[in-house]
């Protein structure tokens, strides 16, 4: 059976699927600011390794992952190369007990229109009383406009660890260091690294005190210097109740973080004071800003229903800390999700709302609303040896209409130029997936849907098509493979 899967795995490792989308890669080419990482413009996806590189599990005595991606780009009438694309992930845990290691490789090599070129890895070693982990990042990530191509060539390096010190006594820490170069008409450079080193002490099992120390050096342009932040806190964690306090505290001022949070099921509120720094300015103080975030999750056998809302308000100072708040804004975000389930077939519903109104700069996003139906479905072929899942769906996409919207590929922020009413796009989605044992495959399409349009609208231009972008969020079509073997 073994030699069978292997077989069948390099042989499909062979086939080509199509990819003409924009934001397909959503993990590399994504805007959102709430991505962003502190001090710095960047998303942490292009400066870290994905989620699944960082999920250790050791509860079996070894296994080993693979995935890959295969896509196939072809388009003569643009400025990118024919070629195929692929996406390779592999990870592997030996049997090691008590010390636990593991490893984990991922390569991207995307020939489109925003081509990425990478190489991620992660390599994490625990033991009964600490736990040490590395990664390393190396991504050449082009964003294409009319205007013509930014090029991102980023280099990261990280090392964290904890060690159990005491019973109740604990010190973390990390380093990392980031090598930005941007290359365009107006390139510039960014060379940042940052020291983390924290203490924790568990007064009881819902008790802990602590205190985290984080200092910057960064060059930036004709621009260099050091930030430091020290965050000492308490919190208290119960099963229906958590509250937490601490200060932010830096050379020029202190915030205030407390958050209160209750969550009888199934419903849930929490209320929070915090502090966040400007995504685009080094220099730039830190402003406070307050929220709340409540919602409902219930669970059955047949019904899930989930949704939550949160809103917050900035409080921006220009200038000196004492001066006047003259630049505040506040955003409102929402989530909604209701399942009805069965054996075979799962019936689903789901909606998002995003507002943000006078947003700071590098705040603002022209995604409104997402409205999605769709349908799951769920069979066991072979007497049970081969599954089948699939998922077919319909999103409605609202958002600011693409002429009234400009992209920066140097600070990689959205600026409104004028308002105007929202637009939406319909797009569709397919996925069918099937499994053997630890081997599975699975086949993705997604597509705008726009009547009266032809094949060039669906390849090359479809849904957020801008003056600024060469192309938007178009047709896309891919093939998964996936391997998970337990020993």
């Amino acid at each position: 059976m073994k030699r069978l899967i292997i077989l069948t795995l390099l042989t499909l490792s062979f086939l080509g699927a199509y990819e003409f989308s924009t934001d397909s890669w959503g993990d590399y080419t994504t805007f959102d600011p709430d991505k962003r990482v502190a001090l710095i413009s960047y998303p942490t996806s292009w400066l870290k390794p994905g989620a699944i590189l960082f999920d250790h599990d050791y509860q079996d005595s070894s296994s080993s992952y693979g995935s890959w991606n295969q896509i196939f780009t072809n388009d003569e009438s643009r400025s990118y190369n024919l070629g195929i694309s692929s996406d390779i992930v592999a990870k592997y845990t030996p049997y090691s007990f008590p010390h636990r290691w593991s490893a984990g490789l991922k390569f991207v090599n995307y020939k489109g229109p925003n081509s990425t070129y990478r190489t991620d890895a992660v390599l994490h070693y625990q033991h009964k009383k600490g736990a040490v982990e590395y990664y390393h990042t190396t991504n050449d990530q082009n964003i294409t406009l009319n205007t013509g191509i930014t090029d991102h060539k980023i280099s990261s390096n990280g090392l964290s660890f904890d060690y159990q010190i005491l019973t109740k006594f604990k010190v973390l820490g990390s380093i990392d260091y980031n090598l930005i170069e941007q290359i365009d008409t107006s390139s510039r450079t960014y060379d940042i690294h940052h020291e983390l080193v924290g203490l924790q002490y568990s007064f009881a099992k819902s008790i802990t005190a602590y205190t985290n120390f984080h200092y910057w050096y960064y060059h930036h342009e004709d621009r260099e210097g050091p930030a430091w932040l020290i965050f000492p806190g308490i919190r208290y964690s119960s099963k229906l109740f958590m509250s937490h306090a601490s200060l932010r505290i830096s050379t020029s001022t202190i915030h205030p973080i407390a958050e209160l949070a209750v969550y009888p099921d199934p419903f849930y509120i929490h209320i929070y004071t915090k502090a966040r720094s400007s995504r685009l300015a080094l220099r730039q103080s830190a402003n406070q800003y307050v929220g709340i975030k409540t919602g409902v999750k219930h669970d059955s056998e047949h019904h899930y229903l989930c949704a939550n809302m949160q809103a917050n308000y900035d409080f921006v100072r220009t200038g000196e800390p004492d001066s006047i708040i003259n630049n505040d804004f506040y955003g409102i975000n929402a989530k909604a999700e209701y399942r009805f389930k069965t054996e075979a077939i799962e019936l689903y519903s789901r909606a998002t709302y995003n507002k943000i109104v006078n947003p700071r700069e590098g705040y603002y996003h022209p995604e409104r609303s997402i409205l999605t139906g769709g349908m799951k479905f769920h069979a066991k072929l072979a007497k049970g040896n081969l599954l089948l899942d699939g998922d077919i769906n319909a999103q409605y996409i609202i958002h600011d209409d693409p002429n009234n919207v400009l992209f920066n590929p140097s600070t990689l922020s959205y600026n409104l130029l004028q308002a105007g009413a929202p637009v939406g796009d319909w797009k569709i989605n397919f996925e069918l997936k099937a499994k053997i044992q630890t081997f599975a495959i699975s086949a993705k399409v997604s597509t705008p849907l726009k009547m009266g349009k032809d094949l060039n609208y669906y390849f090359y231009e479809g849904i957020y098509t801008s003056s600024d972008f060469i192309i938007g969020n178009t047709f896309y079509a891919g093939l998964n493979i996936q391997w998970l073997w337990w020993k």
